[in-house]
């Protein structure tokens, strides 16, 4: 399997993205990965986490990145691997939903291959939700908060995580 890193230069916005209206209204910010998009909104006291989420009340937000996939990937396998998004996360590409991930701090796997444009660029976007709270005991930040990777390789293949070891004793 090959990976490539895909954790800089993100267009990071708040608030529900529904179309490519909305991105040429709000043109958003860069952002490179690690990324905690609850960070710069308003805390309040009667927050419903209180303390434990830092007086945060949670926000939508959302994610893209434009990636061209070559057109030598065609017949292999294209995903995205996700070492964590906090939560409530849906993954679109090209607009059509491939993926979600309701915890936020487990890894994830999401197969792109039936959705994406080979030998063109491909728009990702990323949704997370941390408006329901409380949903933690402890302030756990919000969005892309660790890295993504493009994984490319052949249609037959070990999944990722696939092999494990056990002993029988030690």
């Amino acid at each position: 399997m090959q990976y490539v890193n895909l954790d800089e230069k993100w267009t990071f916005r708040r608030g529900f993205l529904d179309s490519l209206g909305i991105m040429e209204s709000d043109p958003g910010v860069e952002v490179n990965l690690p990324h905690d998009g609850m960070i710069g909104t308003a805390v309040t006291p009667d927050a419903p986490a209180k303390v434990d989420m830092g007086y945060f009340t949670g926000d939508l937000t959302n994610y893209t990145k434009f990636v061209s996939i070559p057109k030598e990937w065609e017949g292999g396998i294209v995903g995205l691997l996700f070492d964590g998004v906090m939560m409530n996360a849906v993954v679109e590409i090209n607009g059509c939903k491939v993926g979600s991930q309701h915890y936020g701090y487990a890894p994830f796997y999401v197969d792109l291959t039936d959705y994406v444009t080979y030998g063109e660029e491909n728009r990702i976007t990323i949704h997370t939700n941390t408006s329901m709270q409380p949903n933690s005991r402890w302030y756990t930040g919000s969005g892309l908060f660790r890295g993504v990777k493009l994984c490319h390789g052949p249609k037959v293949h070990i999944v990722n995580n696939g092999i494990y070891v056990y002993t029988n004793e030690v």
